[in-house]
């Protein structure tokens, strides 16, 4: 479940006590069951601790030997991009999936999920390509 905190006519209490105003600045949350809805992949900022600025939890950051270019791994999925994990920042090259309508995409709060463009759905799951009818059965 998605759901919009922030508005342009929002204002937020500082520490200091001063009123501030939240300029076009929509957060989307999830919650812990659901990743974010279908089109949300494209409208987010990041919540997790130090925002754009640091990596999700479970994120490392490491470079190549054979090129030096910098990879970044999610830890929980083992799974490898070249795009800086952020919001809105596609983690995959088409075709890297092998599920076709697929993409890979990270959730506000850190969390690896996959925008199915087929069925305009969301999944925590990896997609895996489905087997033909009969492919099971031995020749």
């Amino acid at each position: 479940m998605v759901s919009e905190v922030g508005e342009s006519s929002i204002s937020a209490q500082r520490k200091d006590g001063r009123q501030e105003a939240l300029l076009h600045s929509p957060t989307f949350q999830t919650g812990p069951k659901d990743p974010p809805q279908y089109g949300a992949q494209y409208r987010q900022d990041a919540l997790w601790k130090g925002g754009n600025e640091a990596l999700p939890p479970m994120w490392q950051q490491f470079k190549t030997s054979s090129d030096g270019e910098s990879r970044y791994q999610d830890d929980t999925l083992v799974m490898v991009s070249w795009n800086r994990p952020l919001p809105g920042v596609r983690l995959d090259h088409p075709g890297d999936l092998v599920v076709p309508g697929w993409e890979w995409h990270i959730s506000p709060l850190g969390r690896s999920y996959f925008v199915n463009h087929n069925t305009r759905t969301t999944s925590w799951k990896k997609p895996k390509p489905e087997r033909p009818a009969g492919s099971l059965m031995p020749e």
